[in-house]
């Protein structure tokens, strides 16, 4: 019985901090967790050898250009010929998936509002109220494998 008691704080600790990570990552992963419903990665993507890697690029998830809740994440973009994958570093990954951008849903529009660390945002039209801010680097090599992705925006 002793032993039963002793393990119940520890039980307690374990529960408090699975609802308090559970609650943070409501708070700060639910665009994440939309453009993963959405754009799931495919099975066996991971195996497969993109064209480029952008280890450690800076996102921004945002709806609007007034969002006071943007949410900007450091990511592993993996641009591959037929789209683009963006996943967190290892240790986030466990509560953040992989998503994969297929090339017919990938859309760029260059905004001039929005010169923070880019000035491209990925338009993908399964989620039309999120947009992924990108910096330059990462926009011309997406356009490198499909040039007329990129359109003009205000």
């Amino acid at each position: 019985m002793d032993f039963i008691l002793s393990l119940f704080p520890i039980a307690v600790g374990i529960i408090a901090l699975n609802v308090f990570l559970s609650h943070a990552y409501k708070l700060s992963g639910g665009r994440w967790r939309e453009l993963e419903q959405a754009y799931p990665m495919p099975d066996g993507r991971g195996l497969s050898e993109p064209l480029t890697v952008r280890w450690f690029a800076i996102v921004e998830l945002f709806k609007g250009e007034q969002d006071p809740r943007v949410q900007s994440w450091w990511i592993i973009a993996r641009v591959y010929p037929d789209g683009l994958a963006i996943s967190m570093p290892p240790i986030p990954i466990i509560n953040y998936p992989p998503i994969f951008i297929p090339l017919s849903d990938l859309h760029l529009e260059q905004r001039t509002w929005r010169q923070k660390f880019g000035a491209y945002a990925i338009a993908a039209p399964r989620t039309p109220d999120i947009k992924i801010m990108i910096g330059d680097p990462l926009a011309a090599e997406i356009g490198a494998i499909r040039p007329e992705v990129t359109t003009a925006s205000t």
